[in-house]
């Protein structure tokens, strides 16, 4: 399940809508009924606090709101990240209620995700930080929200040069 979390919370901090559209389907979510743009806005909603986006401040019973509110389904959603999605409610709740609308769950959880993928996968510090640990890495990732730059699918933004290919990320 860390490693579940992970790579969702990489993609999601990568900004990338490909690479978390296809993070998602990778770990088994299933958001149907509606094109590849609400597809991603729906990750994002599910799994960020981030609310930057104008789907993020809609009500889906408005009748002005975006056409996806009415047509979207997610008749899968794995037991493991159907928990992260009601914290992630949660945390929009409490920051609805104080106002705050300018944080992202998943760019302040970056650098654990990159530890917990480093775990298993080697990955270089992408940062290039050397002592300056979980803490100054999650003020850096404010600034450089990207995942490792270079690679075309999920699996190798994850994973560092010289790594197995097909290496087991799942459960």
């Amino acid at each position: 399940e860390r490693v579940r979390t992970a790579l969702l919370v990489a993609a999601l901090a990568s900004r990338d809508d490909g690479l978390v559209r296809a993070t998602s389907r990778e770990l088994g979510v299933r958001i149907e009924k509606c094109g590849e743009d609400f597809e991603a806005v729906a990750s994002y909603i599910l799994f960020d606090t981030r609310m930057d986006m104008p789907e993020a401040r809609q009500s889906p019973l408005d009748p002005a709101a975006h056409e996806g509110w009415r047509t979207t389904r997610v008749p899968c959603l794995p037991r493991d990240l159907f928990m992260l999605m009601r914290v992630i409610t949660l945390l929009r709740g409490v920051m609805a209620s104080l106002g705050v609308t300018d944080v992202s769950s998943a760019i302040i959880w970056r650098p654990l995700a990159l530890q917990v993928l480093g775990e298993i996968t080697h990955v270089e510090r992408p940062l290039g930080l050397e002592d300056g640990g979980v803490e100054q890495e999650a003020m850096q990732a404010q600034q450089h929200p990207g995942l490792l730059s270079g690679a075309t699918t999920p699996t190798q933004r994850l994973s560092a040069p010289g790594s197995a290919a097909g290496s087991p990320l799942g459960p």
